[in-house]
Order: structure tokens, then C-alpha cells, then sequence
């Protein structure tokens, strides 16, 4: 348990699972964590894709039609959805 926050959990070998809490968690620690420490690459895009999400999610957003078919947008341009040629900036 990370006081309350979430927990750490050993997957295999040297992989860990971090599981959060709360979208409050999500939105108080641990964005502005990676915000302070950021990704690269790939990562990084996926992490702004997933910041845009719970910004959606915050404004209750998620709740219209609208902001359903966005965060389902967001959700296929990840990972190996992404095009090769997308660029990383961090926000």
C-alpha cells in the first residue's frame, strides 16, 4: 500500500505493477509525478493522450456521447495504434 494512493505489486522478473487509487490520486500525485519526471518517446504520447482522458473524465465530460467517442478516440491512438511517424512534445 502507498499510503493510501495504491499499491506495487511484482508481476514477473524485473516488471512491477503500480495500481492507483481513486481518479484523485490519479489526478493529485500521480500525473504531476510524471509531469515533474517525464517520459519519452512513445510514453510520453501516450501519457498526454491518457492526461487528455482524465481531464475529460474531471469535467464529467465522459458522461456525453461526445466525450465517450473522444476517450475511445484516445484509447485506439496508443501504443501500436499510433502512427510511426507521430512525433513526441512534451505539454
Amino acid at each position: 500500500m502507498l499510503n493510501g494512493v495504491g499499491s506495487i505489486t511484482k508481476a514477473f522478473a524485473n516488471n512491477y505493477y503500480l495500481r492507483v487509487f481513486g481518479i484523485t490520486n490519479l489526478s493529485s500525485i500521480i500525473i504531476p509525478l510524471f509531469n515533474k519526471f517525464p517520459l519519452y518517446g512513445a510514453k510520453l504520447l501516450d501519457f498526454n493522450d491518457f492526461c487528455s482522458g482524465i481531464s475529460i473524465i474531471n469535467a464529467k465530460n465522459h458522461l456525453t456521447p461526445e466525450g465517450l467517442t473522444t476517450i475511445k478516440n484516445l484509447y485506439y491512438g496508443r501504443n501500436s495504434y499510433r502512427p510511426r511517424n507521430s512525433k513526441s512534445t512534451r505539454k
